[in-house]
């Protein structure tokens, strides 16, 4: 039966051993426990720690019949939301130990790295959101906003070896007040992938390198099929991507300013546009592209495959991959629907198609999208 307390249910799946599989359904959840497991006399210290070899889904919404990982959509009204209680926590989600989890179909907001020392490890100044240490993590459909780290990471942050691997996610309106107003990676073998991402107008409170994403001592960046676009340091000039001498900093059709200058180390770069990706919305923070935009099969369907299967796959809102080339960012383009057909044909388990309503295979998942 459903449980209430999400930290106790990653506990029981850390104590059983083995694989384990957790849904989540909508609504908003804070943790109780720290990252050991363990109760901590101050909230801060709460987290979600992800124990090895678990995949957590959220967006699920049992009264509205989605109750598969299939039929999610990842809709506002779905929403499964990690955030803190009013006492703040400094890293929402934790990922240590040389272990592995994969994380679908979350928002991660308001996390708040802006302790003064370390514990067990764990700088509380790093990584509002996501801290992974030594550790494998495979983020899937993520909204992470709103989350600040005092010096390196405001939303994700990753050491140690670690591999984040991120996709099909949005990361907008995070803050830190040094580098990686978005993402930060370091040392050694540390490696983070954004695939078919979005990373928009995150700031850096520094003038010094800043960066939406920045890598450091030998860290390596890919970016593939994303859009890192106005983020921004305290001056208020554009800042994409940093990083050291050491680090490798592939990207590869992608939508981002022109703007890498403090990255020194090895780039590897091809089909890079940097036009305005024409969002939606992007004041009301709808960063879905319009059909004019570069972004529109714009992609390479090949990068997307090194990390995901393009026929099972979805977007960020549950829209197939497949209609054509796949497009760049967390948001595919859909067919509009063709109101002049005689019928227009919904089934909310629709796979494949083109969303266009003229059959059952192009079928319309939402019967309200129909209705407007």
């Amino acid at each position: 039966s459903p449980h209430p307390d999400l930290g106790a249910v990653l506990k029981a799946a850390k104590d059983k051993g083995g694989a384990s599989t957790v849904y989540i359904a909508k609504g908003t959840y804070s943790p109780t426990l720290n990252h050991d497991f363990g109760t901590s006399t101050s909230t801060k210290d709460h987290t979600f720690r992800l124990p090895n070899n678990v995949t957590v889904y959220g967006g699920f919404n049992p009264d509205a019949g989605i109750i598969t990982v299939e039929q999610r959509t990842f809709k506002d009204s779905d929403a499964t939301i990690l955030t803190a209680d009013s006492g703040g926590t400094h890293h929402l989600v934790v990922m240590k130990d040389s272990n592995s989890a994969v994380l679908d179909g979350v928002t991660l907001k308001g996390g708040r790295a802006d302790g003064n020392s370390d514990t067990a490890g764990l700088n509380r100044q790093y990584g509002g959101a996501v801290y992974v240490d030594k550790a494998t993590l495979v983020l899937r459909n993520i909204k992470a906003y709103d989350n600040y780290a005092k010096q390196r990471g405001g939303a994700f942050y990753v050491e140690g070896d670690g591999k984040l691997k991120a996709f099909n996610s949005v990361l907008y309106n995070n803050t830190c007040d040094g580098d990686g107003s978005a993402v930060y990676g370091q040392n050694g073998n540390t490696q983070i992938y954004l695939v078919n991402s979005t990373i928009v107008r995150n700031k850096s409170n520094t003038d010094n390198n800043g960066g939406a994403v920045h890598v450091s001592n030998s860290a390596d960046i890919y970016v593939h099929n994303s859009i890192i676009w106005n983020n921004t340091r305290n001056s208020g000039t554009i800042t994409a991507l940093t990083g050291g001498s050491q680090s490798d900093f592939r990207v590869s059709h992608s939508i981002l300013n022109d703007n890498t200058e403090n990255f020194s180390g090895d780039q590897y770069a091809s089909n890079i546009w940097h036009y305005e990706p024409q969002f939606v919305d992007y004041n009301n923070n709808d960063f879905r592209i319009k059909s004019t935009g570069v972004g529109v099969n714009g992609g390479n369907s090949a990068l997307y495959s090194t990390h995901g299967t393009l026929v099972t796959n979805v977007d960020y809102y549950g829209n197939n991959r497949t209609e054509g080339t796949i497009d760049i960012g967390a948001f595919e383009h859909q067919t509009p629907i063709n109101r002049a057909a005689a019928y227009l044909y919904v089934d909310k388990n629709v796979a494949g198609g083109n969303g266009s309503g003229d059959s059952f295979v192009n079928a319309i998942k939402e019967l309200s999208d129909v209705m407007q």
